[in-house]
């Protein structure tokens, strides 16, 4: 079939097909080269389409319009018609010919948006592929010994780099030791497609810390909270058969683990006959025994909450027994109801190692795993012991009035 030569030349040199969506003037061999060339053709590009010069549209490479019927199929593929572009930046790994180390560098993403408004994002690598570099790319997703990376990689590299020169990888070959299936010659560009390459070192750093630590007991220290600060960060290294980089970190950790006798505040989760237990929302190990409550005080079976008898309802001197506590009046009582709202004073605290525990009897069929014990027959890690007795402990509501009558005086 006969074919007539496209008269639209790109600055590279390339035949084209594509031309700027703004001006309809400038024509290019692909989004990368219309990106890169931006700058300069920005202060003469003017809107012709209505479309165009919208509020929304900036500048995009487009399909040509209709060639000449002459020009064959299999040399001009139209694309779909693209209708504005996007921008965004993030971090892709590189791994350089002349060094040993692979590095992060920022990466532009170029995102074509087509008419429906689907999203073609496309990074551009010309700048550390070369620019005359025919691109082509894998998906790798398991290790050198056939474990699953953790985060699927896409790896860019030049199509024809046993052909075209470049020189031997060196970072590839440092990092396998040699023993890399192929000899890979010229850069090399990875992608995550999922994880935190997209944001800043130590924000990355201090999001996996937290998935780490948060909300766990650290045995003598405490329960942690959240990462406070980094104090220093290592360099980035790559293990062998891992596509992620490991820093060696020191950070400073918020942790809770009041100091004796500190007084808070927390609210009655439970009662029972032993004594009461408090949350704080975020921590539910804390335990007031029933020799660490208010003397006197007794337990209520029909209310299930500890209740306490101030002194002026005394029938004398010395406190009432447990028998005499229960024959009260009711109105006459002060009691710690569950959700009550109450000031406690940190005794001790105490830490504790969970072990595997022993395997239960098989009772399924045979080849079925044995069962471990229940996490609700392990005891808690960390438990706080706190009191209750003393002037201003207790409920909140106990001293509201106090707490004015002092403040008047």
């Amino acid at each position: 079939m006969p074919t007539a030569a496209i008269h639209h030349w790109c600055w590279c040199g390339n035949l084209c097909a594509s031309w700027c969506s703004r001006c309809e003037d400038e024509w290019y061999c692909s989004p990368e080269h219309l990106a890169m060339d931006w700058p300069r053709h920005r202060a003469h590009c003017a809107p012709k389409s209505n479309w165009s010069s919208s509020s929304t549209s900036s500048s995009a490479s487009t399909p040509s319009p209709p060639m000449p019927p002459c020009v064959a199929p299999e040399v001009l593929q139209t694309p779909s018609r693209v209708i504005q572009t996007t921008k965004a930046s993030f971090h892709g790994m590189v791994f350089p010919v002349d060094a040993e180390r692979p590095k992060l560098v920022p990466v532009n993403l170029l995102g074509m948006v087509h008419e429906g408004g689907v999203v073609d994002w496309q990074p551009v690598l010309a700048p550390i592929l070369g620019a005359d570099a025919e691109i082509a790319s894998m998906i790798i997703s398991t290790g050198v010994g056939g474990e699953p990376l953790r985060f699927p990689l896409q790896v860019f590299f030049r199509s024809n780099f046993l052909a075209d020169g470049s020189r031997r990888n060196h970072a590839v070959e440092a990092l396998t030791y040699g023993k890399a299936r192929h000899d890979w010659k010229g850069p090399i560009v990875a992608l995550k497609y999922s994880g935190q390459f997209s944001a800043p070192a130590h924000v990355a750093i201090t999001s996996e810390l937290n998935k780490k630590y948060a909300n766990r007991v650290l045995l003598d220290i405490g329960l942690c909270i959240c990462v406070f600060d980094l104090i220093w960060v290592g360099e980035g290294v790559i293990k062998y058969g891992d596509g992620c980089y490991w820093y060696k970190v020191t950070f400073r950790m918020v942790v809770f683990r009041p100091a004796r006798s500190e007084v808070i505040i927390g609210k009655v989760k439970s009662s029972t006959e032993d004594g009461i237990r408090v949350t704080l929302g975020f921590f539910d190990d804390i335990y007031v025994p029933r020799d660490y409550l208010p003397v006197p005080s007794a337990f209520d079976h029909n209310e299930q909450a500890f209740f306490w008898l101030p002194p002026h309802h005394w029938t004398s001197d010395e406190p009432p027994s447990t028998t005499q506590l229960l024959d009260t009046d009711i109105t006459t009582r002060l009691y710690l109801d569950r959700n009550e709202v109450i000031r406690l004073r940190v005794e001790r605290d105490e830490f504790y190692e969970n072990e595997p525990g022993p395997r239960k009897p098989e009772t399924g069929q045979p080849g079925q795993e044995d069962r471990i014990e229940d996490d609700a027959d392990k005891k808690a890690p960390y438990t706080i012991t706190a009191s209750v007795h003393g002037d201003g402990l207790g409920a909140l509501v106990w001293w509201e009035n106090t707490e004015q009558d002092i403040m008047e005086e």
